[in-house]
């Protein structure tokens, strides 16, 4: 069976030559590379047993965030009019449950608003992943 951390690299990959196509006369911080943070929801199960939300332990590595980033900065929380809306992600909830889930908050959901906010909006000078559907798929 492929491993699903297998399944990001090509992402990796293409999201990293992107980074070089930013939107001219943008405010946000310049992007240089994405860095993908992953867990390991078994381990991390066995050291924060009262904050390990069991039902989604994996037996694989999932996502924990993608995060642009750059040489000199952690941009962070770039545009707080860019809202999260739940209902436009809903055709990739199963696939997102699946592999990105949160291992310490309740709901899913609120672990990607989190995502969203900090990291995504800081994403959009990447075309392909502008907007809240593109950085999630």
């Amino acid at each position: 069976m492929l491993c699903p951390a297998l399944l990001v690299l090509p992402l990796l990959a293409s999201v990293g030559g992107l980074a070089t196509h930013m939107r001219k006369n943008s405010k946000e911080p310049a992007v240089t590379y994405f860095m993908l943070s992953q867990q390991w929801s078994v381990g991390y199960c066995s050291t924060a047993d009262d904050k390990c939300i069991r039902e989604n332990e994996r037996n694989f590595w999932t996502i924990h965030g993608l995060w642009p980033s750059s040489n000199t900065s952690y941009p962070a929380f770039c545009n707080t009019t860019l809202l999260y809306n739940a209902t436009v992600l809903s055709s990739l909830v199963p696939l997102l449950d699946q592999y990105w889930p949160s291992m310490n908050t309740i709901n899913n959901n609120v672990f990607w608003k989190h995502e969203w906010q900090k990291h995504g909006t800081c994403a959009t000078t990447v075309p392909e992943l502008d907007g809240l559907y593109n950085y999630f798929n």
